[in-house]
């Protein structure tokens, strides 16, 4: 009994595949009978070199390059000259890869030959420096010397007058305003720290407590109690405005120390 997706031959009693037509034994399925002539057709050797032509060019066809023989796209070898799409093929990609090589080293000669002649350039070229135009008054785009008041544009480096280099004082003037920032800064800083209030600063003098685990509520009051009415007020002060210590009886330390 064949199982699910297959069927037995009724002439080899072989298990083959549910939708196969003919079997490998020449057994036709749909006309109940032995095929003998299809089977030798399908088990026939192919000529690889049979190939179909064609009138027309359209998809999936393509022409011979030597004979102009029209043929399918997958052709191997043109059936009237014998010519090889593959052997072509492999050597057109060959052609293209030393063209691709050789192409790269003529550029890389040339820009070889462009860095020698900007070298060359270079070491003959005398740097003459360019002549700074000053105004008369200032305006859009124009600054004024800091030390001789000459007008100049405002791209200019060094003044022509006196030698002033604006690059270098710009350099100097954003470092003393980076240091006036950070002087800035922590002023700011000095000034939080002393306008904390004096509940706040106790508490951060004070050294750290972890408390026990086993303690209950009322015994941890009865312990911050333990430390000094000063300190017990500070907690009580800063658990109504800050919360948290969850694990003390705040009611409780507040009743004791109202009495």
């Amino acid at each position: 009994m064949a199982g699910r997706g297959k069927k037995d031959c009724s002439n080899c009693k072989e298990e083959v595949g549910a939708r196969l037509v003919l079997c490998e034994c020449g057994y036709h399925f749909l006309e109940k009978k032995i095929r003998s002539d299809l089977l030798e057709a399908k088990n026939a050797p192919k000529d690889p070199r049979v190939v179909k032509t064609y009138d027309s060019v359209k998809q999936g066809r393509k022409s011979c390059l030597t004979c102009g023989t029209i043929v399918g796209s997958i052709a191997k070898i043109c059936p009237k000259c014998n010519f090889d799409y593959i052997l072509a093929k492999k050597e057109k990609k060959e052609a293209q890869k030393i063209k691709r090589e050789k192409d790269l080293e003529e550029k890389e000669a040339k820009r070889k030959e462009r860095l020698e002649k900007k070298e060359e350039r270079s070491k003959q070229q005398v740097l003459v420096p360019k002549e700074v135009k000053t105004y008369d008054s200032l305006g859009r785009g124009k600054k004024g010397c800091p030390t001789c008041e000459t007008i100049v544009a405002g791209v200019t480096k060094i003044c022509p007058k006196c030698d002033f280099d604006y690059v270098s004082a710009k350099k100097e003037k954003d470092i003393i305003k980076e240091e006036k920032k950070v002087k800035k800064q922590e002023k700011r800083e000095n000034n939080q720290e002393k306008e904390m209030s004096p509940i706040t600063n106790a508490l951060m003098a004070m050294p750290k407590y972890e408390a026990p685990h086993d303690y209950t509520p009322k015994e941890h009051a009865t312990r911050i109690l333990s430390f000094g009415k000063q300190r017990a007020e500070n907690l009580l002060q800063q658990h109504k405005t800050q919360g948290g210590w969850g694990h003390v009886d705040w009611k409780f330390l507040e009743t004791e120390l109202v009495k």
